[in-house]
């Protein structure tokens, strides 16, 4: 996985040798790739180790995460299989599969096999845009059982859910990647990039979880004690728990304002 680098427009500009085409930014070592960046100082002992330490850094956390979405796809999998006539388990199954195919482009790109940390990047942002979709359609569809399919819900989600698809073309066009030493593959991004990314994610999350704890202190006024056995049972306490991670990780991006490493991050919130 990448790490994702924040940016001032006018504090750090683009670098001299970075180019555009289309409104996209090309950097030379984002087109680079990885094993001729390590091989590129030979004789700089010190340097060469730096780049080795911070390329094996990212592919161990890389093997994590294929790891994490091989074992949710496999589940996935399974849920298809036996309720293939259901919306939800569809968008686990497309969820899974893409941060599969994504973790295998990131091994190769950075095990120097083929591809670059540009595409890379693109990769990363087409598929988080359609698995965060996903995530949200299933918040929807719990959201919209639990409120007795009233129709409402649907007209106030999807306009704040289409924003989350357009994170490829934003990203192609408002940031720039290259290849650093200790760091890998590193995206710059700007600061209106990075208040959209938050923005789109947290107004739906917040969304639904004003619906789902307004529901959970229903529950507790009715049952009590049983309240959290109830949630439970009927999927509200996983859901609850869904949409608080993605606000926290809407929230930690804005907490730091150099380097930031968000690997375990898209994990845990994927």
């Amino acid at each position: 996985m990448p790490t994702l680098v924040h940016y001032h427009l006018d504090r750090y500009p683009l670098p001299h040798d970075a180019t555009t085409s289309w409104s996209m930014f090309f950097h030379p070592l984002g087109e680079m790739n990885v094993a001729d960046f390590l091989t590129e100082q030979l004789g700089d002992r010190q340097e060469q180790r730096f780049r080795f330490v911070g390329i094996e850094l990212i592919i161990c956390l890389t093997v994590v995460g294929l790891y994490v979405f091989a074992r949710n796809l496999v589940k996935s999998l399974s849920m298809t299989v036996t309720s293939s006539d259901m919306f939800i388990p569809w968008c686990c199954l497309l969820s899974s599969f893409l941060g599969v195919a994504t973790s295998i482009v990131a091994l190769i790109t950075l095990l120097g096999a083929a591809f670059n940390c540009r595409i890379l990047i693109w990769t990363v942002g087409f598929s988080w845009s359609l698995s965060v979709t996903c995530n949200s359609l299933i918040l929807l569809r719990k959201a919209y059982l639990i409120l007795c399919r009233k129709r409402w819900i649907i007209y106030v989600s999807v306009p704040l859910m289409i924003p989350q698809l357009c994170y490829l073309p934003l990203t192609m066009h408002l940031t720039f990647v290259t290849l650093e030493r200790e760091i890998g593959c590193a995206n710059y991004y700007s600061v209106g990039f990075r208040w959209y990314w938050a923005t789109t994610n947290a107004l739906v999350n917040i969304f639904f979880s004003g619906i789902f704890c307004n529901i959970a202190l229903k529950q507790y006024r009715m049952f009590k004690s049983e309240a959290w056995k109830r949630m439970a049972r009927d999927g509200i306490q996983t859901m609850g728990l869904a949409t608080l991670s993605n606000v926290v990780s809407c929230i930690l991006p804005h907490i730091h304002l150099e380097y930031v490493n968000f690997d375990m991050l898209l994990v845990l919130d994927w």
